[in-house]
């Protein structure tokens, strides 16, 4: 009978630099996104009334109807100007995100890189083990030393010593005061958290803001919105509350974020690299 072969630890597929990339890129091509969709609004609003123009003007109408039409018309031309612009920024930003995927071959190299990363670890962590040991006959000794100086010190008192009689009894105090006998709990810890091997892990579901928290080889430590993870509750509670996240935009919100409020008496203005109207025409 075959046995399966145990799976071997999962680790980060993505770096957090390279998340914090995808984050910011995700962000300006939302607010691209958002300048399509209004721009796309408002040329279905203006053909419409262009319809309207266009019929009254066939029917004979004032020449302030026929400048209205013309105005109308190169409104929409300069909107599908921008239309066409904001599109080509969207497929750059989505040909960007879709570049900081990894190849294959580059994936597998991150694998390898990663395994020799814990590897090292674990084999720190095991020197970890034979220090503390060491440690601990060190403190041992340190211990005895100390009881035998004060078995000096009781001896010398009834020999009549000055009470300030050297005995050279604090010689080794300031060693054993930088002995933690703690240390290898805290490179356990440490390993743990590292390799992502906590225990009592919770599953928690992100705000409405992306969350960055340390890299580790198990995590980038970046989540996107309303992502469900599995934290620590060391990690959890290092989260942003409710109460300091930013609430969710609505539309018109998101549509006022992109772009600066329309100056008095103008009607262009640059934005990301190129001139558009503001969304409030």
């Amino acid at each position: 009978m075959k046995t399966r072969k145990s799976r071997g630890p999962i680790w980060s597929p993505c770096s957090q630099k390279s998340m914090l990339a995808e984050r910011d890129l995700q962000i300006a091509l939302d607010k691209c996104r958002i300048h399509i969709a209004y721009q796309e609004r408002r040329i279905a609003e203006l053909k419409k009334t262009s319809a309207g123009q266009t019929n009254t003007v066939i029917h004979g109408a004032s020449a302030a109807i026929q400048h209205g039409l013309n105005r109308t018309l190169t409104d929409i031309a300069e909107r599908e100007r921008e239309l066409q612009e904001f599109k080509r920024k969207g497929k750059s930003l989505v040909e960007q995100i879709a570049a900081l995927s990894l190849t294959p071959k580059q994936a597998a190299e991150r694998r390898r890189l990663q395994s020799s990363l814990a590897s090292l670890a674990q084999e720190r962590f095991r020197q970890d083990e034979a220090i503390n040991a060491t440690m601990g006959k060190l403190f041992g000794l340190l211990g005895c030393r100390a009881r035998k100086s004060a078995q000096m010190a009781e001896i010398a008192a009834k020999l009549e010593f000055a009470p300030d009689v050297d005995l050279d009894g604090s010689r080794y105090v300031a060693l054993t005061s930088v002995l933690f006998q703690d240390a290898l709990a805290q490179s356990r810890e440490w390993l743990n958290w590292f390799l992502g091997q906590e225990k009592e892990k919770q599953e928690h579901v992100i705000g409405e803001t992306w969350v960055v928290i340390p890299e580790t080889l198990a995590s980038s430590g970046v989540f996107r919105p309303r992502e469900s993870v599995m934290l620590t509750k060391r990690q959890a509670a290092s989260l942003p509350s409710a109460e300091t996240q930013a609430h969710p935009m609505s539309p018109a919100e998101a549509e006022a974020s992109v772009l600066p409020p329309k100056p008095q008496q103008a009607d262009d203005f640059p934005i990301q690299g190129f001139p558009v109207r503001g969304l409030t025409s």
